[in-house]
């Protein structure tokens, strides 16, 4: 047995030897691949932003040449449209003078009454004399409505004096086209930011991280401090981590890092490493010489625990549907009274505990009992599954709660919401419900309309303030259907 056991040791051991050493190879592999992948992306933004500020250049000497008279805008025009036409990655050719007004472009037209004094780029150069170009942060064209990266240079009078800006834009898809031609793994990432670390633009792409600040994350920190290089790290944008490749673009004040998610670059390490695992296993199992009936034991064993895990997992999927279909109501699909009183109590204490307003909107169909009396019920029936879609098409939010509170009666949760927002999403809900137009003979309108109470608050007590809110909605209610309904009336909690 002790022969045995050392054996079986040293399979072990060889194994885990083995398996480490295939692990270092792999990371090693994936850093250089990273490493000429950075440097290849950093010279392909070096030579689009080259090639754009070379356009730049030969339209600032033209202009402060020529001029911008009437008479030198229409060859200018034709060189401009050439030149979006030849360099693909351009979106646009733009000059302006020194007000913001546009001149001469590279597009068919002008569109009327557009000025670009407010953007940022004309600000800069109107600031600042240095005749270099300037990487702006991504914005939405107005005339195309793409993002785009705004590349700009400063024009002068003979004086020396500013004359206005001219301004050539890449779109952000340029660079997303061609980061997709690239084998990064589901989880991998390219960005490419400027020098105070905003994003420009970066795969997997979403709008809402161009521009967003990474300047104090650990890629940027590491590039002022020792340079180029490579690192794992957690990205603090969306939590993966990552081997990090990055460098600075030679010529431009732009930075480019690529990265590839230890799960991918460590995924057929992992299945050569299971494999090994079991291979290992296997041998120790014949070494150990485990009787038959041990055998079946184990798998027995292994089919019961997958049986009670399958029966464990049905049984929690079946306690979650008849979770959700507790608090559902199962007329309109809101949500019932119970889910509405669930999400009240926590909605509350959410605002007491941060500090945020909480509106509630109470809603009443107006006449109602004439309805169901005028067209039956299972019509009345059909008119509440009618509004209630159009007041969960009206919600914008998805942490906005919508419930049934009872009857012909409905309630709308709005977190983090002040009274001037609260009236807007009352009134929005109003207007969606009459625009449906449901005949009511019996509402002087002529069709269904309903009457709303908001009421506002900023959480203060732990007890009872829940139901002063509902109270106050209800106030405003009734002062609503006082008041001639088919209207909106705001009460406050104070």
């Amino acid at each position: 047995m002790g022969f045995v056991v050392l054996v079986c040791l040293g399979f072990i051991g060889t194994a885990i030897w083995s398996n480490w050493k295939a692990h270092d190879i792999q990371l090693r592999e994936a850093t250089t691949v990273t490493r000429n992948m950075t440097g290849f992306l950093a010279q392909h933004a070096d030579d689009t932003f080259r090639a754009a500020d070379t356009v730049l250049l030969g339209l600032v000497e033209r202009v402060e040449r020529d001029g911008m008279a009437p008479a030198a805008l229409p060859r200018l025009h034709h060189w401009l449209q050439q030149s979006v036409a030849q360099l693909k990655m351009l979106n646009g050719i733009f000059a302006y003078d020194q007000d913001g007004t546009w001149i001469v472009t590279s597009q068919d037209s002008i569109p009327n009454n557009v000025n670009n004094a407010d953007r940022e780029y004309f600000q800069y150069h109107k600031t600042h004399s240095d005749r270099g170009s300037h990487i702006g942060a991504p914005v939405k064209s107005r005339s195309t409505q793409q993002w785009i990266i705004p590349v700009s240079r400063r024009i002068n009078h003979d004086d020396g004096s500013f004359a206005g800006v001219v301004l050539t834009t890449i779109e952000v898809d340029y660079f997303l086209k061609f980061y997709d031609s690239f084998d990064i793994g589901e989880a991998g990432a390219i960005f490419l930011a400027s020098k105070e670390g905003a994003i420009l633009a970066r795969r997997p792409f979403e709008s809402r991280m161009l521009n967003q600040d990474i300047s104090k994350g650990t890629v940027f920190t590491q590039l002022r401090t020792q340079g180029p290089g490579t690192t794992m790290l957690t990205s603090k944008v969306d939590g993966v981590e990552r081997l990090y490749s990055y460098r600075r673009v030679t010529d431009y004040p732009l930075v480019v890092a690529t990265a590839l998610s230890r799960i991918d670059i460590l995924q057929d390490w992992r299945q050569d490493a299971y494999r090994s695992v079991l291979e290992t296993a296997f041998l120790i199992v014949i070494l150990a010489s485990i009787g038959w009936r041990l055998t079946s034991q184990i798998g027995l064993r292994e089919r019961t625990e997958d049986a009670l895990r399958v029966a464990k997992l049905e049984l929690e999927n079946l306690n979650r549907s008849l979770e959700i279909l507790s608090l559902q109501d199962s007329l309109t699909g809101l949500g019932n009274r119970r889910h509405f009183d669930q999400e009240l109590a926590r909605a509350y204490r959410r605002g007491l505990r941060n500090q945020t307003s909480l509106a509630l909107i109470m809603i009443d169909v107006d006449y109602f009992k004439r309805y169901n009396d005028v067209y039956g019920h299972p019509v009345g029936d059909e008119c509440l599954r009618k509004l209630a879609h159009a007041l969960d098409e009206a919600l914008c939010r998805p942490n906005d709660v919508a419930a049934r509170y009872g009857g012909e009666e409905l309630a709308v949760l709005l977190s983090e919401t002040d009274a001037a927002g609260a009236r807007v999403v009352a009134e929005r809900i109003r207007s969606s419900i009459q625009a449906l137009s449901i005949p009511h003979t019996g509402n002087p309108a002529g069709h269904v309309t309903v009457s709303l109470g908001v009421a506002m608050c900023l959480p203060e007590q732990p007890e009872g303030g829940a139901s002063r809110l509902v109270d106050a909605a209800d106030r405003a209610l009734y002062a609503a259907k006082n008041g001639g309904r088919n209207r909106v009336c705001f009460d406050e909690v104070l």
